[in-house]
């Protein structure tokens, strides 16, 4: 069972048995290695166990199938004091029917995708989804406003919540942290105006820059609220406009061609838009060995 304690990646369970006749899960039955605690009465340690009780949790999929740990978990019982107790896991809340890690990695889904797509793939309950995205977003926004950690790099984007609908809402996250710190309901100057103001005087004082998209609105609205911060443009935004004004650029210097070198350089959109390295000096060559013919022809356009 050594190696299916390893592919589950959780060292504080031995695993029992494993359940597969299931064509769309598996289950595994585990125990912790606790083999004493201490009693949280009498600070006494005891080994004595009164009795065990399962619990099912989920737990992120194996080789494509959905998995359930059967949790054997232990009741102590403590001779000094004649009281039981219940041993605490490190990877699953009390009362939780899912793993630490598994909400963990709904959460990062329901960044980067919808709640119903979420619940779909996953095959949960749309309700369930959208109670583990905002349990630990909660969590997130507890740690910005008690100041547990530094928030350096604070990012102001937008998320469609109904996709072709364009009814978007701004997203504020910790860049730093990695983590969403809350959804606005929509994103209108105004409303991330006033969320920024709103911030506590000493979380505006730790952010040192504002990531944001292209959009006017959050840029005079972080220059109002946050003055003293340095604004930076994302790096996608960035890169897609770049590649926009390039592409319309060759267009226009492509149409502007005789015709043999135009045909020539057809489908040399790609050359462009990839890293130098990668083209392995293709375009510049073919380019540099075609420039004085093209200046000779056009000599604007070369």
């Amino acid at each position: 069972m050594n190696s299916v304690e390893k592919l589950i990646g959780l060292p504080e369970y031995k695993v029992l048995r494993i359940n597969t006749r299931y064509k769309q899960k598996v289950i595994i039955d585990i125990e912790t290695k606790t083999e004493k605690l201490e009693c949280p009465k009498c600070k006494q340690f005891t080994s004595s166990i009164d009795h065990r009780y399962q619990h099912s949790v989920r737990d992120n999929s194996i080789s494509g199938k959905e998995a359930y740990l059967q949790i054997h978990k232990k009741v102590f019982y403590c001779n000094q004091c004649d009281y039981s107790f219940t041993e605490k896991l490190e990877s699953v809340y009390p009362r939780h029917i899912y793993t630490n890690r598994y909400e963990q990695k709904i959460f990062e889904n329901c960044l980067e995708n919808t709640i119903m797509n979420i619940s779909r793939s996953e095959n949960l309950p749309y309700d369930c989804v959208r109670g583990i995205y905002t349990r630990i977003a909660d969590i997130c926004i507890e740690h910005l406003m008690t100041f547990k950690e530094e928030i350096e790099i604070l990012g102001i984007d937008e998320i469609s919540i109904r996709k072709g609908h364009k009814n978007f809402q701004a997203v504020i996250s910790n860049i730093g942290g990695g983590y969403v710190i809350d959804m606005l309901p929509d994103r209108k100057k105004s409303t991330v105006l006033k969320y920024l103001q709103n911030l506590p005087k000493k979380a505006k004082q730790r952010i040192v820059f504002v990531s944001i998209d292209m959009w006017e609105g959050y840029f005079t609205a972080t220059q109002e609220a946050l003055p003293n911060t340095t604004i930076v443009i994302d790096r996608f935004h960035v890169m897609k406009n770049l590649n926009a004004a390039i592409t319309s650029c060759r267009r226009e210097i492509q149409r502007n061609l005789p015709k043999e070198l135009r045909d020539k350089y057809k489908g040399y959109r790609w050359v462009l838009v990839k890293n130098a390295h990668l083209t392995g000096g293709r375009f510049p060559k073919i380019f540099l060995a075609d420039r004085q013919a093209c200046h000779q022809k056009n000599p604007v356009t070369a």
